[in-house]
């Protein structure tokens, strides 16, 4: 198992939780709410200027506090904690302790180490603890029940998906028959269940990037993309099998 990617998800999936977190308690402009969150805002602002200037990036698609690094987070909960964050979270210092490990975890000196296996165990251990914790909310609030949910979905053309957003992303693109689509899922089960993931063009697979080749029989003006998963329990969240699904659309055409 990859911890990097183990934490990297865990953090994403933080920010985006208090942002949505935020926005309900204060408004769409909670970076203005407060000095702290105000001199944040700014650096956030600045870092995701400069990545913005690179070939690959996601335009504009991603919210400010995804530039945010762990001790940012841990100065904003110390804050601006709220009650949603204390039905999910529950105990503030222990919240704080876990994001220090981590953050620990991202200095320079730490990550040339090898680490032990109590070390690798509870790093993964908190950044699954935050990720079951918000999947659990997001679920009991989006379905009343335990099942798993997308944290996230992107495809090569640099749309992003996010909680909060509606389910339906409708992009400028226009893609053509014998064009290839390539989406990447973030996904998490509470009960670190296997996932399956897939579009409705496909079969389920076990790998999170998921292939889509466009054909003429998708041809459409609004043509739609319906991304997926399940887990391997018997039941789902939904009647046709899966848990949870995110659609993207294209404008697609011959050639």
């Amino acid at each position: 198992m990859d911890i990097t990617r183990e934490i990297y998800d865990a953090e994403n999936a933080l920010r985006e939780f208090l942002h949505q977190s935020f926005s309900k308690k204060y408004g769409e402009l909670w970076t203005n709410e407060n000095d702290l969150t105000k001199k944040l805002m700014v650096k956030w602002t600045e870092r995701k200027a400069h990545d913005e200037k690179g070939a690959n990036a996601i335009k504009g698609k991603e919210k400010a506090i995804q530039y945010a690094n762990l001790e940012e987070l841990r100065e904003l909960i110390a804050q601006c904690w709220s009650d949603e964050m204390g039905e999910v979270f529950e105990d503030k210092q222990t919240l704080d302790t876990f994001l220090k490990i981590l953050n620990d975890y991202r200095n320079p000196d730490s990550r040339r180490r090898e680490l032990f296996r109590h070390q690798k165990h509870l790093l993964l251990g908190i950044a699954g603890d935050i990720r079951s914790r918000i999947i659990l909310h997001r679920s009991k609030q989006e379905i009343g029940g335990p099942y798993p949910r997308i944290e996230s979905v992107k495809d090569n053309l640099g749309n992003l998906w996010t909680p909060g957003n509606p389910r339906r992303l409708r992009t400028s693109n226009t893609l053509y028959a014998g064009d290839e689509l390539e989406f990447i899922i973030t996904a998490y089960d509470p009960e670190e269940k296997e996932l399956g993931y897939r579009c409705q063009h496909g079969k389920w697979q076990a790998n999170n990037i998921v292939l889509v080749p466009i054909d003429r029989r998708m041809v459409e003006k609004q043509g739609l993309i319906h991304l997926m998963i399940r887990s391997d329990r018997k039941h789902h969240a939904y009647r046709m099998g899966f848990d949870d699904r995110v659609t993207f659309e294209y404008e697609i055409i011959v050639r």
